[in-house]
């Protein structure tokens, strides 16, 4: 393995990732990715944010479908989030182990239309493969909450196996803040306990569970995260930002030299549109002035990678600012995936 890490969850001290909100009326955030000392430190309040770690899956083989083991398909998979269900027993006996998960059973019953109830699926999944021990199924995921149709959902695949594996994961070649959800009651927009990914996962396993009720729900602080296409990454971020019309004030950041690539993308969404014009809305969330991923209506999100621009000045400030026509509103997020400096 790549990667073994038990803890996905590390609290970013002083040397490595600090936040600073700003005391003036402009309310920027500051923050530092990698070690470095805080800057304009006697014009703001300081705290620590969580940087998340990425690590492949212990004991996960990803082979090809011939082998007896796993079917899993690294190639196909992106940016990812990873649980495993634990053992349960058919009887008394400690060796009297079962399957940990039907896989026949979930597939075909992700295949149908979910449950009313169900605001985080949007249609049936779609079958990409199935064997007698595992199962892939692509499934179409509702990128926000209360706002239905007017937002296309994300596909995200989930692999499922007899071994306990749930991997939900984007494509390959998507951008990682694909797994964002918006959701205006669950307020702050970056709060990652409602990713897709995770709430991905939680489709397989609410299946599951009708079959062995001891199955647990997963949440973001339990499962693991990882990037099949770039293991050299270790770490990654997300944070959002809004504007009530017009440009917000800016986000700032600075990226140390010792962090030598990141891989970045982001996501826009106009929250509400004007009452009485009824031309487009247009937002763009934009880096140092430059539109990084623009929507325009009819359609309401958009998300994309971009190139950070890099430079050899260690202090530059970079800015992150959310544009939307006057009378409408939008939110945006960022997330970086990169390798995370030792201390």
């Amino acid at each position: 393995m790549k990667h073994q890490n038990t803890s996905y969850r590390e609290l970013i001290s002083n040397r490595l990732l600090w936040v600073h909100v700003a005391v003036a009326v402009s309310a920027a955030l500051i923050f530092w990715l990698g070690n470095g000392s805080p800057a304009e430190a006697s014009q703001a309040r300081t705290g620590t944010v969580t940087v998340w770690g990425l690590a492949e899956p212990n004991d996960l083989a990803a082979t090809s479908q011939s082998d007896d083991t796993t079917a899993f398909r690294e190639e196909a998979a992106g940016f990812s989030a990873h649980h495993r269900v634990p053992d349960h027993f058919q009887g008394d006996g400690e060796n009297d182990l079962r399957p940990r998960l039907n896989v026949f059973a979930i597939t075909n019953a992700l295949l149908e239309d979910p449950d009313e109830s169900n605001s985080n699926r949007v249609d049936p999944g779609h079958h990409v493969d199935s064997g007698g021990n595992f199962g892939i199924v692509e499934l179409p995921m509702s990128a926000t909450k209360n706002f239905g149709p007017t937002v296309p959902p994300t596909r995200v695949t989930v692999y499922f196996d007899d071994r306990g594996w749930v991997v939900a994961y984007l494509p390959s070649d998507a951008p990682a803040a694909g797994i964002w959800q918006y959701d205006s009651a669950n307020l702050p927009a970056n709060d990652l306990k409602q990713n897709l990914l995770v709430l991905a996962i939680n489709e397989v396993l609410s299946v599951a569970r009708q079959d062995v009720p001891e199955i647990v729900e997963a949440d973001h602080d339990t499962v693991g995260y990882y990037h099949w296409q770039h293991p050299e990454y270790n770490a990654f971020i997300l944070f959002s930002h809004a504007s009530e019309g017009g440009t917000s004030d800016p986000v700032r950041f600075v990226v140390p030299p010792t962090i030598d690539n990141i891989l970045a993308s982001a996501a826009v969404l106009i929250t509400s549109r004007r009452t009485q014009d009824q031309s487009a809305v247009t937002a763009e969330l934009m880096v140092d002035g430059n539109a990084v991923v623009t929507v325009q209506e009819p359609s309401r999100l958009a998300v994309s990678g971009f190139e950070l621009e890099r430079t050899d000045d260690a202090s530059r400030l970079y800015e992150v600012t959310v544009a939307v026509d006057t009378g409408a509103t939008a939110t945006g997020a960022v997330m970086f995936v990169y390798t995370k400096p030792s201390s």
